[in-house]
């Protein structure tokens, strides 16, 4: 098992992901970047079944005077359906509280506290999606202010469809664009699960239960021999 990269995730799709509501990622098997990488496979496409990848999200900790708290982040992930973080009593009794907050494309990777375990893997046409798999890709349904039901993306209301597939297609138009036959129409699929640990912890905790695994199958083996 390996770490692979970071993977940023947003409050709204972690918890989308620790409720099961997210379960799978679709990317774009290419990269295409005129000026170094133009169709080369992307690092989703080279990800194998196992693979582990960090996530990272918004952290925030909090300041006054020489007192911080950054050594103890909170995740708004972490608090309810509302994400709100709040002080900690003893921080706020303090003067000149100040806030701050990690992006996450900025959170160390030792700071991580949750990661990705790539379960499955395939490639598919991006426009072939079943209304299962859109919504295991966070599409969910909503009300909207026309009182009748439409579906979005992972609480995007600016995607109002009539069907979990038609949600998702419309959402991948948006984040890369309209479908272009020249950089072809496969996608890569990852199933994965949501693990609350370190990615390198976990990695390190589950290489060495495999390892030790070995040893003892191969002791059981030379023993029935």
């Amino acid at each position: 098992m390996k770490v692979i990269s970071c993977l940023r995730f947003d409050t709204k799709q972690i918890m989308a992901a620790r409720k099961g509501a997210l379960s799978q990622l679709r990317f774009p098997t290419r990269v295409y970047d005129e000026k170094a990488h133009a169709g080369k496979l992307s690092l989703w496409a080279r990800a194998n079944v196992g693979d582990v990848f960090w996530i990272g999200e918004i952290a925030v900790w909090w300041s006054s005077g020489g007192s911080s708290t950054q050594h103890q982040l909170q995740f708004p992930a972490d608090h309810g359906n509302d994400g709100r973080v709040r002080c900690p009593t003893w921080m706020a009794a303090r003067h000149n509280v100040k806030r701050h907050e990690y992006k996450p494309d900025k959170l160390p990777r030792a700071y991580s506290k949750r990661c990705i375990e790539v379960t499955a893997k395939r490639v598919a046409d991006v426009r072939e999606i079943t209304a299962e798999d859109a919504h295991a890709s966070g599409a969910e349904m909503f009300i909207g202010f026309d009182r009748r039901s439409h579906y979005r993306i992972l609480q995007d209301e600016r995607i109002r469809e009539n069907e979990p597939e038609q949600a998702y297609l419309a959402w991948w138009k948006k984040t890369y664009g309209a479908f272009d036959p020249e950089r072809g129409k496969q996608i890569v699929i990852l199933d994965f699960r949501l693990i609350e640990e370190n990615a390198d912890e976990y990695a390190a905790r589950m290489n060495a239960e495999s390892g030790a695994l070995a040893v003892a199958n191969e002791a059981i083996g030379e023993r029935a021999a």
